[in-house]
């Protein structure tokens, strides 16, 4: 297995590179992928320190593994469009990693890599990841979302940017500021921005592409 920082992403030998396999936004890389990764936490600390690279057969059982005494926290399997569980798993990892890190380094790299100021990505970044709102399951964060998560990845490390990617950015910076400045509700908000930068669109041809439907 191939083991690197918790905050440093994996570099391919092809010299993509992302926060896990399955993650690197490159479709080449991603599709059939047959990796996974293993978040490995310090025996005092007790904080993620580690994402591992581990190889499965076609059965699913583990190739190889690391044994260095450290102890498993999580496992997410290699994104399939057809194995939901494990796209949300890594929707949930990546989340948590923007969560932790400093916000000025994503909000500084997405200007950069975008038309957009750094003030617009903070506000889209504290939409999609920090905010809470009234939706319906309760006052709460959005849950999160694979396609997401791989965009705002390809938008912080600059490769890979796709037209959906940046169609995201427009769609929440428009919900943040129907929400937050003219008080609209999620459902409404949300309807009117997806109108004007039809984000779930773009999702649902790569679900097309990978067979799911």
């Amino acid at each position: 297995g191939v083991k690197v920082p918790y905050n440093q992403d994996f570099i391919l030998p092809n010299g993509n590179q992302g926060f896990a396999p399955g993650m690197i936004g490159d479709p080449k890389d991603d599709i059939n992928c047959r990796c996974f990764y293993i978040v490995d936490s310090d025996d005092n600390a007790g904080e993620k320190s580690y994402a591992q690279g581990v190889d499965f057969d076609a059965d699913g059982g583990i190739i190889e593994a690391n044994e260095d005494g450290t102890n498993t926290l999580h496992q997410s399997g290699a994104v399939s469009r057809h194995d939901i569980v494990r796209m949300g798993e890594h929707a949930e990892l990546y989340y948590e990693e923007i969560r932790n890190r400093d916000p000025n380094s994503d909000i500084k790299a997405i200007a950069r890599n975008t038309d957009f100021s750094e003030d617009d990505v903070r506000k889209i970044r504290e939409h999609m990841f920090v905010n809470k709102y009234e939706l319906d399951a309760g006052f709460k964060r959005f849950d999160p979302d694979y396609d997401m998560s791989v965009s705002w990845q390809n938008l912080v490390s600059g490769k890979n940017i796709r037209e959906m990617d940046i169609i995201m950015l427009h769609h929440e910076l428009m919900e943040h500021d129907l929400m937050n400045s003219h008080g609209m509700s999620y459902p409404a908000s949300h309807e009117i921005a997806e109108h004007s930068f039809n984000y779930l669109k773009f999702v649902r041809e790569l679900e097309r592409k990978e067979g799911v439907f």
